[in-house]
Order: C-alpha cells, then structure tokens, then sequence
C-alpha cells in the first residue's frame, strides 16, 4: 500500500496541496491528466527524486526514503 499523507508538492507552480490518497494493493490505478500537470513530478516524489514541499509518502506504512532499496522507478526519456 502507497499512501500521501497531507502531500504538498510544488514545482514553478502548485501540482498538489495537502492531498491524502491511498493506493491499495492488488489494485491497477491510471493517472491521466494534461500534459503538463504534474503527473511525472507526482511519480518522482512518491519514489524520492524530488521532495515534497509538506506532507509523507509511506510505502506499507514505512518512509519512502527507508524503503528506497526495495522501490524500482522506470522512466521513459523520448
């Protein structure tokens, strides 16, 4: 389970403030929205390549940054 607790994340401009959202095992979840709109900074925050400027990603109730060796993050450059 991946949980964001009171997440806020901000880049030139807010992408997300004080959000909680669980994300359930054994669950296929989709983040679709314009480009532009934070959905690959949202990733890179959940696995600590970037820091959230409040809040806490937990991954099975741990920090993120303590489970980083157990965590993989594949992004795609075109």
């Amino acid at each position: 389970m991946i949980e964001l607790k009171n997440i806020t994340i901000e880049t030139r401009h807010p992408i997300l403030t004080n959000v909680d959202y669980t994300f359930h095992d054994d669950i296929i979840y989709g983040v679709v929205a314009e480009n532009g709109t934070g959905k690959t900074t949202l990733f890179r925050t959940m696995v600590n390549l970037l820091h959230a400027k409040g809040g806490e990603v937990l991954f099975d109730g741990v920090d993120a940054e303590k489970k980083m060796q157990d965590i993989f993050y594949f992004e795609s450059v075109e």
